[in-house]
């Protein structure tokens, strides 16, 4: 319809044309359905008029009836002297005057069925209407009215004398009964009875006669009335129909018109949608390409419009979601994009899509809520997408999961950091090691050398007790950097682990229960005993610090297989294979989130000043890397703490550590001592002449080279430093091969890894030795060299 005015209006003459045709229809139309209005009254008032003309000559009618019948009932009852006609004539009267209610269809030959009928006919009871009454309501006229007032007289006379003829049938009047009924019957059939009735017949004759004459000229009115609307809305027809002639031509010559013009249009608008679909085919394969792009692309994308509702979502962006394309497009971006920051708090999709119109995207980190309550860190970023007239029509969200990208550079970061700390630790210990060195070979040849007085014994053995005391802080130390040596042998973790329980329950809270629950079977791992030994006490006791109100310990062995793919992000400097898994769990009050990423750096603890040194978990993490293993833990608070340490399994033909006795030694010959803390040179020399030993002194490795050149036929053992100014000891005892391929040497030093020994030993050198220097120890490694065994 809006086209079709649309096209009138370029068509101004066909427009008021068919606008005026369209006005004089409707006028018609107006004055048809008035016509028809007042057609339907008229027809209405005939209908009741008639009705009227119908209802009073049926009155009439049964007026002029009844006279008949109570003719019929009086003679019937003086014929035959049956006393039911009497009845009759009584009934009918009074049926007549309104006495008793009137019989339905009381009309006709009703009496005549009546007489015919064995039963005889009971009026019903109650007050009727009385036929004058019935004629009265129809409305009668003054003329009317006198015709049915004499009609009642006569009719009433007439009764009379009926009545007359009762009493003489009941012998009322004579002394004879048939005298009286002969009588009765002259009475009825006589020239005075006929005279009245005529006279009856000949009024109401006259009433309906009036009657019918003004009911009959009032139905003519009104069907003329009737005939006149009838003929008005013949015209109106006609004209309607003529109307809508014309306007059907005006209609079909404009249409003829707006064809011809439309065909001309319809071909323009052909190449227009000729075209549009050209621009749909190449929009449709732009959006094909758009999908297989983001469908190809490694990165979530979601797209939305103005309002942050979603219309574009790649396959990954469903996968780190949880929301299938078809639950999440068409919705508000927080239906699908749950959000929270890194202090736990949610943060509205609407933040994250703060986009500058300049183009410019803002990068964050958060964690994303999957519809599975998984939660991802990922790094997003957001663009605005923009119209041809820069207008902004939504945004672009790119993310990806970054979990254990983050989870790898933490532990790198971590790693870098520890090994940093390491170094640090490692030189730190060295010097350290040079100044317990002489303290100890000083207090060990005080006391040979005093004599036994039991005041000065106390004072040596306190400073011998508290170096002794330093000296294992500098070995955690050194074990934290990997740079204490160890003794590489098959040894029974489990043994290790059992002697380590027995020490922690004579130290630790007797409240604390200790349970070792062992799955793995071989056992045997390749390490020092003492250091791993020392790495189970150190977690018993920094458990024990935990469970102030007592707890329980859980140890549980077990093998485990380390795939390539664990071995290659581990943080550890572990290789594929079979390991012992240790998990070490307590129910403590456990670790909180800001300690967790510290708790294995030298000197860092959260003990009261002087309750802890912050080196027990150190030198375990330094125990784990120097045995090729790997170490996990977990801790919740309220909860616990489980460590879990993992140690490559030993072969099956790896050698069995066996514990040796010591040995005291006495020997002769000469040592050459290079070393370059003065300290060290005095305390040690003291120590080897008190042996028995000759001693050559070099301050540095190149003079330990000058000296060895004068003295090599003379010289019977090197004994030199690893770490020096000018020339290390490595160095330098390779320059004195050269001059005397069989010397015999060992290296010292604070700190030495498995790594740097394996190369003194292809160096020549016979032993090592770990400073500080201790008599028990020298003695044991001058024995070995001079014995000609080898560790």
């Amino acid at each position: 319809m809006k086209d079709t005015f649309g096209y009138l209006r370029k068509y101004p003459r066909y427009s008021i044309m068919i606008g005026l045709e369209i006005l004089l229809l409707t006028c018609l139309i107006v004055l048809t359905m008035y016509a028809f209005v007042f057609q339907n009254d008229a027809r209405k008032q005939l209908d009741v008029v008639v009705a009227n003309r119908e209802e009073s000559l049926r009155l009439a009618e049964q007026l002029r009836d009844s006279s008949d019948d109570l003719t019929k009932m009086i003679r019937s009852y003086a014929a035959t002297g049956d006393t039911r006609f009497l009845k009759y004539f009584y009934a009918i009267l009074d049926i007549r005057d309104g006495k008793v209610k009137r019989p339905e269809k009381y009309e006709g030959f009703f009496w005549d069925y009546k007489v015919a009928e064995e039963n005889i006919f009971e009026p019903a009871v109650g007050p009727g209407k009385s036929m004058r009454k019935q004629l009265l309501e129809q409305g009668f006229t003054d003329e009317e009215f006198a015709f049915l007032t004499k009609a009642k007289r006569l009719s009433d006379e007439l009764v009379e004398l009926e009545e007359k003829a009762i009493k003489a049938m009941s012998g009322s009047s004579t002394a004879d009964n048939d005298q009286g009924r002969e009588y009765a019957l002259q009475l009825l059939y006589g020239k005075e009875y006929h005279d009245s009735k005529k006279k009856i017949m000949l009024a109401i004759d006259d009433f309906i006669g009036v009657l019918n004459k003004r009911t009959a000229a009032e139905v003519e009115v009104h069907q003329d009335s009737l005939d006149s609307i009838n003929q008005t809305l013949r015209v109106l027809f006609a004209w309607s129909f003529f109307l809508v002639l014309a306007l059907l031509l005006t209609i079909i010559k404009f249409q003829k018109k707006a064809v011809g013009d439309l065909n001309i249009s319809l071909k323009e608008k052909t190449k227009e949608i000729h075209e549009r679909e050209r621009v749909e085919t190449e929009l449709r394969r732009n959006k094909d390409w758009l999908q297989i792009t983001l469908n190809s692309i490694g990165d979530a994308v979601i797209a939305t419009d103005i309002n942050d509702i979603v219309t574009i979502m790649n396959p990954v962006a469903e996968e780190l979601t949880g929301y299938k394309v078809a639950e999440s497009v068409g919705k508000p971006l927080d239906d699908t994009f749950h959000i929270v920051s890194q202090d736990e708090r949610e943060v509205p999709a609407k933040k994250i899509l703060e986009i500058d119109l300049g183009g410019s995207s803002r990068r964050k980190d958060y964690f994303l809520v999957s519809k599975n309550q998984n939660k991802y860190l990922i790094s997003s970023s957001a663009a605005p997408i923009t119209g041809d007239n820069e207008e902004l029509l939504g945004a672009i969200l790119v993310f990806r999961d970054i979990t254990e990208e983050r989870r790898l550079m933490d532990q790198s970061m971590q790693t870098s950091k520890m090994e940093a700390i390491g170094q640090l630790a490692g030189g730190v210990a060295h010097d350290f090691n040079n100044m317990l060195s002489g303290i100890f070979s000083s207090v060990e040849l005080l006391r040979r050398k005093l004599p036994e007085d039991p005041k000065v014994r106390k004072y040596l053995d306190l400073i011998f007790d508290a170096s002794k005391r330093s000296a294992d802080l500098t070995h955690k130390l050194l074990s934290f950097a990997r740079k204490q040596p160890a003794v590489s042998t098959a040894i029974n973790a489990h043994d290790s682990i059992l002697a380590a329980v027995e020490i922690l329950k004579k130290t630790i809270d007797r409240r604390i229960d200790i349970n070792i629950i062992s799955n793995s079977e071989p056992m045997m791992i390749i390490g020092d005993p003492s250091m791993i030994q020392s790495l189970f006490i150190n977690l018993g006791i920094n458990a024990s610090h935990a469970m102030p109100d007592g707890g329980t310990i859980n140890i549980e062995c077990k093998t485990v297989d380390l795939d390539p793919v664990y071995c290659e992000v581990s943080p550890f400097e572990v290789s594929p294979g079979v390991f012992l898994d240790v998990e070490f769990c307590d129910s403590g009050t456990g670790i909180p989130k800001d300690v967790l990423p510290h708790i294995f750096e030298p000197f860092f603890t959260t003990k009261e000043q002087g309750k802890g040194t912050g080196l027990g978990l150190a030198s375990v993490y330094g125990t784990v890397q120097q045995h090729e293993g790997a170490i996990n833990v977990y801790s919740e608070e309220g909860v616990g703490t489980c460590f879990h340490l993992f140690f490559p399994i030993a072969d099956d033909g790896a050698e069995v550590f066996v514990s040796e006795q010591q040995e005291d030694c006495q020997g002769s010959g000469l040592v050459l001592l290079v070393d370059d803390e003065p300290i060290v040179r005095v305390t040690a020399e003291a120590l080897l002449m008190d042996m028995g030993f000759e001693v050559l002194i070099a301050e540095d490795g190149a003079e330990g080279v000058i000296k060895f050149k004068e003295h090599a036929e003379d010289i019977d053992l090197v004994l030199i430093d690893m770490v020096m100014p000018r020339m290390n000891g490595v160095d330098s005892f390779k320059a004195m091969r050269k001059i005397n391929p069989n010397i015999r040497g060992v290296l010292a030093s604070g700190f030495a890894n498995e790594e740097e020994f394996a190369l003194v030993k292809e160096v020549g050198f016979s032993e090592y030795i770990r400073k500080p220097y201790l008599r028990r120890n020298l003695c044991e490694i001058l024995n070995k060299v001079f014995s000609g065994k080898q560790v």
